[in-house]
């Protein structure tokens, strides 16, 4: 029985190798071309990352090649957040636009033809 158990944990660790592993390489990946990336690739990070996370979170203490890939990742953290704050003010300027030029919009539907008149004159 405890072969077993031993056969199990092993696989667990090798599987999370492999989660960690991914992570890491889809963070540089990531990374390379952090300029270009979007909502939807961060999206994609940050749903890999929290799958990560609760895995870790089930097995035992991690492993020191664990624990370094994990430190590797966290490298990245402050150029991820920056990408963030950049879509974020981004999209924050182009709602403040749409929002301009609602305004300006009703501004001209507001006057309606009853309240502006129209004068011929027969000669």
């Amino acid at each position: 029985m405890e072969q077993r158990e031993t056969n199990i944990l092993q696989w667990i660790q090798f599987d999370m190798d492999e989660n960690i592993t991914h992570l890491l390489n889809e963070t540089k990946r990531m990374i390379e071309r952090i300029d270009m990336i979007d909502e939807d690739d961060l999206n994609e990070l940050l749903e890999l990352r929290d799958d990560v996370i609760s895995k870790l979170s089930s097995i035992s203490p991690l492993s020191l090649d664990e624990k370094e890939m994990l430190q590797e990742i966290r490298q990245y953290d402050n150029a991820i957040i920056g990408r963030m704050e950049f879509l974020k003010e981004e999209a924050s300027q182009g709602l403040a636009k749409l929002k301009a030029s609602q305004m300006q919009k009703n501004m001209y539907e507001q006057l309606s033809p009853s309240e502006s008149y129209f004068i011929d004159r027969k000669e």
